[in-house]
């Protein structure tokens, strides 16, 4: 009995919260969870493009770019959101010179290749080359560098102010995945971001009711 315990308390089912998604996980090499409900994923195909996608817990539009200082004026960004066809913008490259809607960029370099939306996740698929010829409106990805990315989210497909913003810096060429237990398996589903002694508590919990029952 106290062998079962023990494996309760180390493989017990506990609540998680749905976070990155297994199939992205699988084809691209690159994830990072920029905030809680927007997960960034991305490959380097023969350091002269970049793939993306992006899955954030909204029904609205979303939004994805470079910044030299983590701030919006200035940015090299995409807006992207599902039509009523489910469909993404034509035009995905947009030029922010200030803290109002970013313009359409005259040179398209960002280019939307599929989109879906699902229980209430979007996910936007997207590439761009590492070095684009639009000097003038463009950020270029630097080689082996860091860059800092924008992101940001509103909770409807009006093109208004965001709901949610933020920036991280990221090395698109040193991906970094979750570790295996973060993957899920036959006993740990999902992300796991409870604290541990209100893993311990449940665990225990539901481990002394099965326990009652042998």
């Amino acid at each position: 009995m106290l062998m079962l315990t023990l494996l309760c308390l180390l493989f017990g089912v506990w609540p998680t919260v749905e976070s990155q998604d297994p199939k992205l996980l699988e084809v691209f090499k690159g994830y990072l969870e920029l905030r809680s409900g927007y997960d960034l994923h991305w490959s380097v195909q023969d350091d002269e493009n970049i793939t993306f996608a992006v899955r954030v817990k909204t029904t609205g539009w979303i939004g994805f770019g470079l910044s030299v200082n983590g701030f919006m004026t200035g940015a090299d960004v995409i807006m992207g959101w599902l039509d009523n066809s489910g469909n993404p913008p034509r035009k995905a490259d947009r030029k922010a010179t200030s803290t109002e809607l970013p313009l359409e960029d005259m040179s398209q370099d960002w280019f939307f290749t599929n989109a879906s939306e699902v229980n209430g996740w979007t996910t936007l698929y997207f590439w761009r080359p590492l070095n684009t010829s639009d000097l003038r409106d463009d950020l270029q990805i630097p080689y082996n560098e860091s860059s800092i990315v924008l992101y940001a989210w509103r909770n409807d497909k009006g093109l208004s102010v965001h709901n949610t913003r933020g920036s991280k810096e990221v090395n698109f060429f040193k991906p970094s995945k979750p570790s295996p237990m973060d993957n899920g398996s036959a006993l740990i589903v999902g992300y796991m971001k409870i604290p541990f002694i209100m893993i311990i508590v449940t665990t225990v919990f539901t481990c002394f009711n099965l326990l009652v029952y042998l």
